[in-house]
């Protein structure tokens, strides 16, 4: 019994929704959905809403457009900025020193321990780091020289002494072109 209910209600919405169409068709709109849409509006007449549709189409496509174009310079300008602090970047030493301090910490480490003749002991914190010095060695090649404190070296006797230890990098590439060390500590 219910399963009969079931679907005669189901084939009734069917023929009411068929009919709703045919009438809609009938005053001049495409479907009862937008027949049902422009009354929703009070637009009785299917030209009306017709030109009511398209344009709010046409606004629509016009605004996404203009989003498109403002994003787009919004774009132009933030490349534009970017590139200008780049450049800025560049010859600000104190800029490229503090972009390339980790890594110069990284590409620099085994190269100064090498120098040392038996051992070399960092005595930097974890996340401090190995180099707090900075300067341009050759401005115009892009190599800066980084300079710090933090390494003991082993003598032969087995005493440690404080070394401070030079590194210059080509900022570019972070390709280290050459390193030295003497003992001592860096003046404050």
């Amino acid at each position: 019994m219910f399963f009969a209910a079931t679907t005669a209600f189901v084939i009734y919405c069917i023929l009411v929704g068929f009919e709703n169409d045919r009438i809609a068709r009938e005053r001049g709109f495409a479907s009862a959905f937008e027949m049902g849409d422009a009354r929703r509006h009070n637009v009785d007449d299917p030209a009306v809403w017709k030109a009511r549709t398209e344009e709010a189409k046409r606004l629509e496509a016009a605004r996404k457009a203009a989003d498109e174009a403002s994003a787009r310079e919004e774009a132009a300008r933030a490349s534009a900025n970017a590139e200008l602090n780049g450049t800025e970047c560049e010859r600000s030493i104190q800029c490229i020193g503090d972009k390339k301090l980790i890594a110069a910490g990284f590409e620099c480490k085994d190269p100064v321990e090498r120098l040392a003749q038996y051992q070399a002991e960092w005595t930097d914190g974890f996340f401090e780091p190995k180099f707090s010095r900075f300067w341009w060695k050759d401005r115009t090649a892009g190599v800066v020289t980084f300079a710090g404190d933090k390494v003991r070296f082993q003598n032969g006797f087995g005493a440690w002494r404080n070394m401070v230890y030079q590194c210059d990098m080509d900022i570019k590439t972070e390709r280290v072109l050459a390193v030295r060390a003497e003992a001592g500590r860096l003046t404050p």
